[in-house]
């Protein structure tokens, strides 16, 4: 959940589902979707068969990326939670990869 970032997501190709707030929908090529600041929401491919390419763009954007470099290098939970707390994001779980059961 981002506190101040619009998170919207645009499909490419593939399939990505996503969770924003409560309800859960199926994106496909040509489909997109926003989720505003403060709604907790989460995406994954659950067609692993299928590679998904999307665009993501967060509004505003402004030093994000620092925390998704933080993210995608494996830094260990302190880190990640330091992070989120500079970078404005609430990590809510389980994942919705966990809630579908594609673990």
């Amino acid at each position: 959940m981002h506190e101040v970032q619009e998170d919207t997501f645009f499909i490419l190709n593939g399939v990505l589902t996503a969770q924003i707030g409560d309800e859960i929908i199926e994106l496909r090529e040509g489909d997109f979707a926003t989720a505003p600041p403060g709604v907790p929401h989460t995406f994954t491919n659950a067609n692993r068969n299928e590679i998904a390419r999307v665009v993501n763009v967060m509004t505003p954007g402004i030093g994000f990326d620092h925390y998704i470099t933080g993210a995608m290098s494996g830094a260990a939970p302190a880190e990640m939670e330091r992070l989120g707390k500079e970078y404005g994001v609430t990590l809510v779980g389980p994942s919705l990869a966990e809630k579908l059961d594609l673990q």
